[in-house]
């Protein structure tokens, strides 16, 4: 979804569930307060948009994934529970082995996979747990292949299962080969797995993990500051890329308010970091790959306003593949203190009229970096003798703005030019908005 304030203002479900009984809202309960929710959500780097990526191209590689028709059950190691709330209706829990393929004589699949069967296993367990049967056993694990074959696992983390013995003749003539079994395996909480045998296993594609500091993060620097037009970011990726192929791909694109004398955003290449990743994050969902290689850089001359970094196609370490053309926002603001013309409407003690003024404001030399606040004094165009309090102050100018709130006048504003009160604006400062960016 795009940036829209409106995810996070309604964001927060108050209504709860007669239907589901004692349903884990979370998040859910307090999006309104959570500003991630209005950020840019078109982002490359989600767990869930890359395992879905993988799915579909998993689909282009095994035919059967895509039309196979022949979906056969291979067993399923469950129990029946009834849970709390549930008017004694039986839930199964456990997991369950399937294969999928093309049906003989029947259907044509094509391609250089055309012939392998897929075997999937899935299970709804809330809670990581191991199984271990005896391959000679009445619960053994049957599998779509014969014994001795290697099978690997086509999501992450990519693992591989050697297959037993079983009793069970392959071609059901009672000799050998046997059918495969597994002797046992360990299942994270709703977790899923699609093996092929080793030698038809393809790998994943090159994506990316992780962007520091985050599509469409929100950064702020002083004015002042010796750092306040420098930004760190960063790649992260599933796979070994090429780090010159990289550098050589970024590029940028800026929107601000005003033109940037600078430029535009730059960086080093003699200095870009470029390895493996030593401890990447823990990956949310099953299935995803997690971050083993990263690119870091320092971006200079970063003027406000949104920045978009487009990644043309990088090349792997290997040279065989790429990731095709990613984008990714943030916004840069450096927060400087200028005068700005604010329309400051009072209501009269006597009238109650509402009566229209504007002032130049001044700025002080004191800055208060810790609430990027400034006191800043403005004069009326009369005297403010009869005026009760502010109202409203908004912003008229269309540059770097102000707005916050006005403060009562101290006991030596009488003595300004023109007979006026001096009252102080506490303003805030915000960036400029620029025309709008998408990823």
């Amino acid at each position: 979804m795009s940036s829209s304030v409106a995810w996070q203002r309604h964001g927060c479900y108050k209504l709860g569930s007669d239907q589901y009984f004692n349903i884990p809202l979370g998040k859910s309960l307090l999006g309104c307060q959570d500003d991630w929710n209005s950020l840019d959500h078109f982002d490359v780097t989600g767990a869930t948009y890359r395992t879905m990526a993988h799915f579909n191209y998993l689909r282009t590689v095994y035919p059967a994934l895509q039309d196979g028709f022949d979906l056969v059950q291979r067993g399923n190691w469950t129990h029946v529970v009834q849970l709390p709330g549930s008017n004694h209706t039986d839930t199964e829990l456990g997991w369950w082995s399937v294969s999928r393929a093309g049906i003989p004589d029947f259907q044509n699949l094509t391609g250089p996979n055309a012939e392998v069967q897929v075997w999937m296993i899935y299970t709804n367990e809330n809670a990581t747990t191991s199984y271990t049967f005896d391959c000679m056993g009445p619960l053994w694990i049957s599998t779509p292949y014969p014994s001795g074959t290697t099978v690997r696992n086509l999501f992450a983390p990519y693992e591989n299962y050697t297959l037993q013995d079983s009793l069970d003749s392959f071609f059901k003539n009672g000799t050998q080969p046997w059918t495969g079994c597994l002797p046992g395996l360990t299942l994270q909480p709703f977790d899923f797995k699609a093996l092929v045998p080793i030698e038809n296993w393809t790998p994943p594609l090159p994506r990316i993990t992780k962007f520091i500091p985050g599509h469409d993060a929100r950064i702020q620097a002083e004015a002042g500051d010796v750092n306040g037009t420098k930004v760190d970011i960063a790649f992260e990726f599933n796979v070994p890329m090429d780090c010159t192929s990289l550098s050589d791909a970024l590029t940028f694109e800026v929107s601000g308010s005003s033109p940037n004398p600078t430029g535009g955003p730059t960086f080093d290449k003699d200095a870009v970091v470029c390895g493996a990743v030593e401890n990447p994050d823990v990956v949310p969902i099953p299935g995803a790959d997690a971050s083993a290689w990263r690119w870091a850089a320092t971006l200079e001359n970063v003027p406000d306003g949104i920045v978009r970094l487009t990644l043309s196609s990088v090349a792997t370490q290997d040279g065989t593949t790429s990731t095709g053309v990613r984008r990714f926002l943030f916004f840069f603001a450096v927060f400087t203190y200028g005068c700005c013309r604010l329309s400051i409407i009072f209501s009269s003690v006597k009238d109650r009229q509402r009566t229209s003024w504007c002032s130049q404001m001044q700025t002080m030399t004191a800055m208060h970096s810790d609430s990027r606040t400034a006191n800043t004094y403005g004069r009326t165009r009369r005297s403010a003798q009869t005026c009760s309090g502010i109202l409203v102050i908004s912003n008229k100018s269309g540059h770097n703005g102000c707005h916050g709130k006005m403060l009562p006048p101290s006991p030596a504003a009488h003595s300004m030019e023109h007979g006026g009160m001096v009252y102080i604006l506490q303003c805030n400062v915000r960036p400029p908005s620029p025309k709008p960016l998408t990823s």
